[in-house]
């Protein structure tokens, strides 16, 4: 049963529930009370009904704001506000000098990273370094999440990218994560964010003691079989390429895990498992490069990740168009690259695709865009957002690259989903497509 720590009350933030636990910490959502503090509200509350029920003088229009005035504080005071909820972490092996030492490393590697895509920490014991608080994820890790991804290959391949892409930032920064699993991947409005960086390490660290206290520190069922053996082990990019795409299969298939060799085996292949999906086999092929018994045989970078996952999703988007006329084919009109991006700090949501013609002539086409918008800091729901219709024309044999804009001004935003259709100029070849958000 989840245990509430002795002490309750770390600097500001006020414990109300444990949310998860490691072998180095424990995890407790928590708030800020001097952001929001349930003791006060209640207090302005009593007050507030007082003002209203001791007294007959007041006046209609009074009546109405004290009225609007307590249910505003109802509302606050049943739920905390979005920025006053923290996720706090507590060493729990405060005598362990390699714990302690980890921990504080920890507290480090997050201040010093600023990736979109990795864990921002909050707050932070700036003695001790014996707890810090990091963003709350209220719809938790990927290891709760992992069946909303089942068969959804394309939608897997770009949260894995994001993730991937993070990976490398932290690899360019000289430190390796080491321990990449679903628990410690978590969901923000539907978008993978990569925490728990408790066990990663500086390249310059030499070999990494795997044991202590008789005890593998990394999770077995993800590390890579070159690892698992050893009591040492000096960690590079290769390893996480490795356990990432662990993940990838986990979240893609029926199946928990797959170790090297089994890919091809009826019972793991991912063509069988979803045999109405002829995409599948482009991700297999991925997915033989990551998954492997020797580290030689990975894929050695997690740019080189990154981009055999751009042309695994590049490889979805592409369709011929018959020529009626003639009654043959003059060649394919292709759609590559396809992405959601949110720029300019988040207020400005981009469609982007490109359109490659290997036709013997120009094609002129109309391409026409939805977008399916979300706020981030407000609890709005989604919102549709229609693009002005694109006439463009694409010259035979050329690329042409269609960037559409949608943007919030003072607002965060992210896309959901974005629906393109394109059609020829005589309406008689059309071609609907999604792209999701990031």
């Amino acid at each position: 049963m989840p245990e509430t720590p002795v002490r309750t009350l770390f600097g500001p933030w006020q414990v109300t529930k444990q949310i998860g636990e490691g072998g180095g910490g424990t995890v407790y959502r928590v708030v800020n009370t001097s952001i929001w503090n349930p003791l006060t509200l209640a207090k302005e509350l009593v007050q507030s009904i007082r003002s209203v029920t001791g007294s007959i003088h007041l006046n209609q229009q009074d009546s109405v704001a004290q009225g609007i005035r307590i249910v505003s504080l109802l509302r606050k005071s049943l739920k905390a506000p979005r920025k006053a909820v923290g996720a706090l972490k507590v060493s729990k092996l405060t005598n362990n000098a390699d714990a302690g030492v980890r921990f504080k490393r920890e507290i480090e590697t997050l201040l010093s990273v600023q990736h979109e895509g990795v864990v921002r920490i909050i707050d932070h014991d700036k003695e001790s370094f014996q707890w810090f608080v990091m963003e709350y994820f209220p719809e938790g890790s990927l290891q709760k999440a992992k069946k909303r991804f089942e068969g959804e290959d394309y939608t897997s391949l770009l949260r894995i990218k994001r993730i991937a892409e993070a990976l490398g930032h932290l690899h360019e920064s000289g430190v390796f994560h080491r321990d990449i699993k679903p628990s410690n991947i978590f969901l923000k409005h539907g978008r993978f964010m990569l925490g728990d960086l408790g066990v990663a390490l500086p390249d310059d660290d030499g070999a990494t003691r795997l044991t202590g206290s008789g005890q593998f520190i990394l999770s077995r069922d993800w590390a890579p079989p070159w690892v698992r053996n050893r009591e040492k082990h000096k960690f590079g990019p290769v390893e996480d390429v490795f356990m990432l795409g662990k993940v990838l299969y986990s979240i893609v298939s029926r199946n928990s895990n797959v170790e090297p060799g089994q890919l091809d085996d009826p019972d793991f292949d991912l063509r069988n498992m979803f045999p109405d999906k002829p995409e599948m086999g482009a991700l297999q092929s991925l997915l033989r490069k990551v998954i492997v018994s020797r580290p030689e045989h990975c894929l050695q970078t997690m740019a080189s990740f990154v981009d055999a996952i751009n042309r695994c999703v590049d490889e979805r988007y592409y369709f011929k168009w018959p020529n009626a006329e003639f009654g043959r084919e003059l060649g394919e009109v292709k759609v590559r690259r396809c992405e959601v991006l949110r720029e300019r700090n988040g207020e400005v949501c981009t469609v982007r695709f490109v359109i490659r013609n290997e036709e013997q002539a120009p094609v002129a086409l109309r391409v026409e865009i939805k977008q399916f918008v979300v706020a981030l800091d407000s609890e709005k729901a989604d919102f549709e957002v229609e693009h002005k219709p694109l006439e463009v024309v694409v010259k035979a044999g050329e690329d042409l690259e269609v960037r559409s804009e949608f943007e919030v001004r003072g607002k965060r935003v992210a896309t959901r989903k974005a629906v393109v259709t394109i059609r020829d100029e005589k309406g008689k070849r059309t071609k609907t497509f999604s792209v999701v958000g990031d």
